[in-house]
C-alpha cells in the first residue's frame, strides 16, 4: 500500500487570471501587474499543500479503520496465548516452511522462532500504542487556509482590508474580497463553497504566512513588490 500523498497542481491559465484580476478593486498598477505572478507562486507551494491536506472526515475514517485492526490484533494475541506448546511451535514453523519452500525436517527453526516472536512483539506494541492525533479543528481545514492566504494576497495587492459584506435582502455575501475569492475558487479542484471559511478568517484573524514567506521562497518576486512605485 502506497503512503504517498497524491500531488495536486493548479496551473492558472491566462484566461482565469484575467477574470481574477477583473474581480479585484482598483489597486496600485505596479501591484496589479504582479497578481498573476503572485498567484502562480502561491499555487506552486502553499496552495498545493492545502489541496493535499486531508479532511477531518478522512482522518476519522482512518482512525476507525486502525481501531478495527487493533481489535483484531487483540483477538489474535488471545488466540496465540490459548495455544499449547506444540501449537505455539507450529505457528512458527508453518510460515517459515511456506516462505523457504522447505519441509518440516529441513526448516530453519531458529529463524522461524525469531520471526514468530518478533511478530508477537509487534502485535503487543500495536494494541498498546496511543490513540492517533485528533483531527484538525474546523478553522484549520483546507478551505480556511486557502481563504487566509487569499486574504493576505488581497490586502497585499489592493491595500484594502479583506472584508465580506452581506446583502440583507438576499442574505448572500458580496463585496470586492468576496468577488476575488469567488474568482479564484472557481479555478480550484475539489473546493466547496468558501462562504464559511471567509467568515471564520474574519472572525479569528490569525493571518497567513504566505506573504511573510515570499521573501524567502520567491526573492525575485519579493524585490518587485518592495520596489517603489514609478
Amino acid at each position: 500500500m502506497s503512503e504517498d500523498v497524491p500531488s495536486v497542481t493548479v496551473d492558472f491559465s491566462d484566461q482565469v487570471l484575467s477574470s481574477i484580476v477583473a474581480a479585484l478593486p482598483s489597486a496600485p498598477p505596479e501591484r496589479a501587474a504582479l497578481v498573476a505572478e503572485i498567484l502562480r507562486a502561491w499555487a506552486k507551494e502553499d496552495l498545493r499543500d492545502h489541496l493535499t491536506r486531508e479532511s477531518r472526515a478522512a482522518a476519522r475514517q482512518r482512525e476507525q479503520q486502525v481501531q478495527v485492526v487493533m481489535k483484531h490484533a487483540k483477538d489474535l494475541l488471545r488466540a496465540v496465548k490459548a495455544l499449547d506448546v506444540r501449537g505455539y511451535f507450529e505457528i512458527a514453523l508453518r510460515p517459515q516452511i511456506r516462505r523457504d519452500g522447505t519441509e518440516i525436517l529441513t526448516v530453519d527453526v531458529e529463524t522461524a522462532r525469531f520471526r514468530r516472536d518478533r511478530a508477537i512483539s509487534w502485535l503487543n506494541d500495536l494494541i498498546c500504542s496511543p490513540d492517533g492525533p485528533r483531527p484538525p479543528p474546523e478553522k484549520k481545514v483546507r478551505s480556511y487556509l486557502i481563504v487566509s492566504d487569499l486574504a493576505a494576497i488581497f490586502e497585499l495587492v489592493t491595500g484594502q482590508q479583506p472584508t465580506r459584506r452581506i446583502n440583507w435582502e438576499t442574505s448572500k455575501p458580496y463585496g470586492p474580497f468576496w468577488s476575488f475569492v469567488t474568482a479564484v475558487s472557481a479555478a480550484l479542484p475539489n473546493v466547496r463553497s468558501l462562504d464559511r471559511a471567509v467568515s471564520e478568517v474574519q472572525r479569528y484573524q490569525e493571518g497567513s504566512p504566505f506573504v511573510a514567506n515570499l521573501q524567502f521562497r520567491h526573492p525575485d518576486l519579493w524585490q518587485k513588490l518592495r520596489a517603489p512605485p514609478d
